[in-house]
């Protein structure tokens, strides 16, 4: 299951209230699927994660992809998984994200970050599982992370 995840971007809070923002900058989907797969990668067994970087395909974090226009259209667009590195070996997940500006429409859309995100459990599911199989999920380029489930599960 993907996670979808929807907060205030920065520049809202900011604009609402100047006084008390941390600095820093927002987070990308990139930066928080880099932590989520980290951090499931120090939770698994040490034979998992030693089985997973010694023979495991690499699992990489491509730029968010942010060209949508309208909520529908990121609601309706999946993760996806590709091909990527210099040679092709390193299998490069890229999320959807929306943001919203903060003026100029109705305020309950204004400075709104929407993104899809790299879940736990699919992430586990890389370490221990997809990441050995003799033919890379990417193979299919473009291939969305749903339709690479389908596929396998119909395999």
């Amino acid at each position: 299951p993907t996670l979808s995840i929807k907060f205030k971007s920065q520049e809202a809070i900011t604009s609402a209230n100047p006084v008390s923002v941390a600095e820093g900058a927002q987070p990308s989907a990139m930066e928080l699927n880099r932590r989520t797969f980290e951090s499931v990668l120090s939770a698994v067994t040490l034979d998992q994660r030693n089985h997973y970087l010694s023979e495991g395909q690499p699992l990489g974090f491509g730029e968010d992809r942010v060209d949508w226009v309208t909520g529908p259209d990121w609601v309706d667009a999946p993760m996806e998984l590709k091909s990527g590195g210099d040679d092709g070996n390193v299998n490069v997940l890229s999320s959807p994200a929306l943001h919203t500006p903060v003026r100029g429409i109705p305020p309950r859309f204004a400075g709104m970050c929407y993104m899809k995100l790299l879940s736990p459990a699919q992430a586990y599911e890389w370490i221990v599982f997809d990441s050995f199989k003799a033919t890379s999920p990417a193979a299919s380029e473009g291939a969305s992370v749903e339709e690479t489930r389908r596929a396998k599960q119909s395999a």
